[in-house]
């Protein structure tokens, strides 16, 4: 398990980045630093569980969206 806090202006329109959960039953959160946006399906901004993976998708700058196997 742990954090996994996206700061601001350090990925370009576009790039993206797979998180995979390896801790056995741990999960990966996900925050945002000042001035960041991050949406997803709801309110989930984690993984769920154990080899869950996740991506973060930079759609404008210091705005992300987050994909993958994720839960509240």
């Amino acid at each position: 398990g742990g954090t996994v806090t996206l700061p601001s202006n350090t990925m370009a329109v576009g790039d993206q980045v797979n998180v995979v959960s390896t801790a056995s039953g741990g999960t990966i959160t996900f925050g945002t630093a000042a001035g960041v946006t991050l949406i997803a399906a709801g309110t989930a901004t984690k993984t769920n569980g154990q080899h869950a993976i996740a991506t973060v998708v930079c759609y404008a700058t210091n705005s992300f969206l987050l994909v993958g196997n994720i839960t509240t």
